[in-house]
């Protein structure tokens, strides 16, 4: 099994149910993790997976949207490369910071996992 990560992703998006969340955003962290039947190793670029091309695609759904849920979020990261990459499965963490309740904590967290079919 080949597993290719991309942990802790510091991103702003203008994600919340809260209209100071849309309107100033927030501070996000995303964590990818791809897994595939273990591949022929080559030494290529071309034939794997590039976490570069991982990263583009979590900033520019991030950019292009504002979603209410972090599940959102998570759901159109995930269908985004199970399309473009067909893992065998992929899990996606969101956290969110500087969360607008009266309690104490470092963040909230969502987290999604797909098989492939």
């Amino acid at each position: 099994m080949l597993k290719i990560s991309v942990k802790n992703l510091k991103i702003k998006g203008y994600h919340g149910v809260f209209e100071d969340e849309k309107i100033n955003g927030v501070n996000l962290a995303v964590d990818v993790e791809l897994f595939f039947k273990k591949q022929k190793i080559n030494d290529s670029i071309d034939e794997t997976v590039n976490y570069v091309d991982i990263v583009e695609h979590v900033k520019r759904i991030n950019n292009d949207n504002n979603f209410d849920l972090l599940e959102t979020f998570c759901q159109n990261i995930i269908n985004d490369l199970m399309k473009l990459y067909s893992p065998k499965s992929i899990t996606v963490r969101i956290r969110k910071f500087n969360i607008y309740q009266k309690e104490e904590l470092d963040f909230v967290e969502v987290e999604m996992e797909e098989k492939s079919e």
